[in-house]
């Protein structure tokens, strides 16, 4: 009898999850994006004769109910909560957290991938700037400052550096901007640094291009809360950032120009946050091509900066030394394609600045 009731109880303890998830996904309206996994949710698939009859309907259909599921993100929490603590891993899919920081593994080193993006940056140098004056600067990722004492696998950091000093063209000098930064400069949930505390990074570059510092005078706006590209990845009840922007009157007097894209925009985008990447309120996020003019120092440096994301959130603390910074990310498009665009000015000077995971991905630059 016993046995009998436990049966029943546990069938009609099975039916009410399948009708209660049921009427979960009927009633919970559906999302357009997630702000977890930085990405957009697939919807209701449209149907028509010919999507049902070739069964690409149902496929569809599918990846739908995955993205729309309910409590998804919930269970997902519920998932990395095990592998840490039931299951004692050090990191769940390269993701650990340590001093309150989440962190993604870069591992191991990829000397061949080096010395291909390094090629890749002499040959743009060669091709298009030869003979400008040049620098590059190297921005330590995360892991640099805890990986190795919280017992996490990295890159073997000195390598790394002297491959990029041994592959680049002997006519860049280095900018070391690692002794200006610590851990407490870089988001928690994010890879990126704040802002507000590069300041001295800024101070670094310009010093050593020869460039004048400006008189430094920003209104601090802040926008909360900042989930940042390694928030999702976690899927652990953790704090949001805070993510902080400088502004004043000559960085909103600034004009951005995209010419791939024939847009005019601001330094910052501030209806982006909120979106699939709020740290794209920096500068428009991933471009390959932005032209930044100064109206307020027209006789000003000419700055070419070759760069990934982290110089989104830098740039607007330099652009006032110049009259014009031109970035470009050798990552989303081949460089040819790219200075049909621009006629450098015989002065101009070119700055190289990558972090070290982006280094150890050469084989990214087109």
């Amino acid at each position: 009898m016993k046995e009998k009731v436990k049966s029943i109880c546990m069938a009609v303890g099975f039916l009410l999850v399948i009708i209660g998830l049921g009427l979960a996904f009927l009633i919970i309206p559906d999302k357009e994006i997630s702000v977890s996994e930085r990405r957009k949710l697939i919807g209701f698939p449209e149907a028509s004769l010919k999507t049902v009859s070739s069964g690409e309907w149902f496929g569809e259909f599918d990846k739908y109910m995955l993205d729309q599921f309910p409590f998804r993100d919930e269970l997902r929490t519920v998932k990395a909560i095990s592998e840490y603590g039931l299951f004692a891993k050090a990191d769940n899919n390269g993701i650990y957290i340590s001093e309150g920081y989440v962190c993604k593994t870069d591992y191991p080193l990829d000397e061949d991938a080096v010395t291909e993006g390094c090629e890749k940056l002499n040959q743009l140098y060669n091709d298009h700037f030869g003979g400008a004056t040049a620098y590059y600067s190297i921005i330590p990722d995360k892991n640099y400052f805890l990986a190795e004492k919280s017992g996490h696998l990295c890159v073997d950091y000195d390598k790394l550096f002297s491959a990029v000093d041994e592959c680049l063209d002997n006519k860049f000098k280095y900018i070391d901007i690692i002794s200006c930064l610590n851990i407490d400069n870089y988001y928690k949930t994010d890879l990126h640094w704040k802002q507000q505390d590069i300041i001295p990074v800024a101070d670094r570059i310009l010093a050593e291009m020869k460039m004048s510092i400006p008189k430094r005078s920003y209104s601090q706006m802040t926008l909360t809360p900042f989930y940042g590209a390694y928030f999702g990845q976690a899927a652990l009840p953790i704090s949001p950032d805070e993510l902080t922007y400088l502004d004043n009157e000559s960085l909103e007097k600034c004009t951005v120009y995209n010419p791939l894209k024939n847009t005019y925009s601001t330094i910052y985008e501030t209806e982006a946050f909120g979106g699939i990447d709020s740290y794209d309120i920096f500068l428009s996020g991933a471009e390959s091509l932005l032209i930044i003019d100064n109206p307020d120092n027209p006789e000003g440096n000419e700055l070419y900066i070759i760069r990934d994301s982290f110089s989104s959130a830098l740039t607007p603390l330099i652009i006032e030394s110049c009259s014009k910074i031109v970035l470009i990310d050798p990552r989303y498009i081949a460089t040819e394609n790219i200075m049909k665009y621009l006629n450098p000015a015989e002065n101009a000077t070119v700055l190289f600045i990558f972090s070290t995971s982006i280094l150890n991905k050469g084989y990214l630059f087109k």
